[in-house]
């Protein structure tokens, strides 16, 4: 089972059997009719459950406030699609998971639970129109260090709502452009955390090319505005008044390739950079690269993926513990899955992950490891 995989089928295994019905029912035809033939069904499910268990040394992700503890997960996904007409097309998905420490002290679980969904309508050959919204839902350890003043991770509860509205064009063969806009709403269920609108607009293009492979450019720009949080001076200390918003624009390149004809062999390869200011004295602007690297092999027995995640933040105000330079800090990113079939429903799972945190300012320092080993059912 690999959690990050598309959930749906090509398009065309919903539409064929569609329209091969069709032009059975307008073509002229010699033999009698079948009574009661079947129709197909215009919709598509793909269901996976799964369970694992493993530990975790870092409960918390905490440089001085280490937990280790065995964990116990479940989980579902539920994907759907719906085949209307020739130029309509929609799809989408819900999953759900929850962990339970047996043994660590500030947390028993966590949680998360996602839905989301996309509708598409094609004008004529080279114009698609797109609207895909998301849902997801957390109740889990998340780091609140990279904008917030609190250089921790802690548990967080929270909502995000988000619509991407869209339009693509089909400039020549094999590319196109997307101009689109994005939407959120984040919701936060802590005081320590305030509530925001982040929107703006996105122009991507790409370049589809060999067995599926594309390469993609994307250029953003996002304003967040917090309900209430305030501005910091370059000192640190609370400024009253106007609340406090971010401008962030980013560049994201990403290259995906499949190897061989058969498509057992995939490497998906991301760069993003991107500069985040605040409109007060720029306490809490900085910039962030980052690189992911992403190498997987899958035939109908095996799947095996392993990804590499590399991203620095450097800030323009904020101090190291000595007070002498920029803070800084490296994250670092690695997982392992293992999947062997068992059948044509059952397979065995086992992941490997690893986060580092890297930083001139101590408390933001961290390492967290964590193994699991679990049996997976697609139907």
């Amino acid at each position: 089972m690999d959690r990050g995989r598309a959930w749906f089928p090509a398009r065309g295994g919903v539409f064929l059997p569609f329209l091969l019905s069709l032009l059975t029912l307008i073509s002229p035809v010699r033999a009698e009719p079948l009574e009661n033939s079947p129709m197909p069904t215009p919709w598509v499910w793909t269901k996976d459950v799964w369970a694992d268990g493993g530990y975790q040394d870092n409960v918390l992700f905490s440089h001085d406030a280490r937990e280790a503890s065995p964990f116990a997960r479940v989980g579902a996904e539920l994907g759907f699609l719906r085949a209307g007409t020739e130029r309509f097309h929609f799809q989408g998905a819900v999953s759900f998971e929850e962990k339970r420490f047996t043994s660590a002290e500030t947390v028993d679980h966590e949680r998360f639970a996602s839905a989301n969904a996309e509708a598409s309508y094609d004008l004529g050959r080279d114009w698609r129109l797109s609207l895909a919204g998301r849902y997801g839902y957390q109740d889990q350890v998340t780091d609140a260090s990279i904008t917030d003043t609190n250089l921790a991770s802690f548990p967080v509860q929270s909502h995000t709502f988000e619509l991407r509205p869209s339009a693509r064009v089909g400039l020549r063969p094999g590319w196109w452009m997307e101009l689109g806009a994005m939407v959120t709403r984040q919701r936060y269920l802590q005081g320590e955390l305030d509530d925001y609108w982040e929107f703006g607009p996105r122009v991507q293009v790409g370049h589809e090319y060999g067995h599926r492979s594309e390469l993609t450019a994307e250029v953003a720009v996002a304003s967040r505005a917090y309900d209430e949080r305030v501005r910091f001076t370059a000192a640190g200390d609370p400024l009253p008044g106007e609340p406090l918003t971010y401008r962030i624009p980013s560049v994201t390149l990403q290259a995906r390739h499949f190897w061989d004809t058969a498509r057992h062999w995939r490497t998906l390869t991301k760069l993003t950079a991107e500069k985040v200011e605040d409109n007060g004295s720029g306490f809490f602007s900085y910039e962030r690269l980052g690189l992911v690297q992403q190498v997987r092999y899958r035939t109908a027995r095996w799947e095996i993926k392993g990804q590499v995640q590399l991203t620095r933040y450097r800030y323009a105000r904020q101090r190291d513990d000595a007070g002498t330079a920029p803070r800084e800090r490296d994250l670092v990113r690695g997982n392992l899955h293992v999947e062997r079939s068992l059948g044509r429903y059952l397979n065995v799972h086992g992941d490997y992950e690893c986060e580092r945190s890297f930083s001139n300012t101590q408390i933001d320092s961290y390492l967290a490891n964590t193994v699991s080993l679990g049996l997976g059912v697609e139907f």
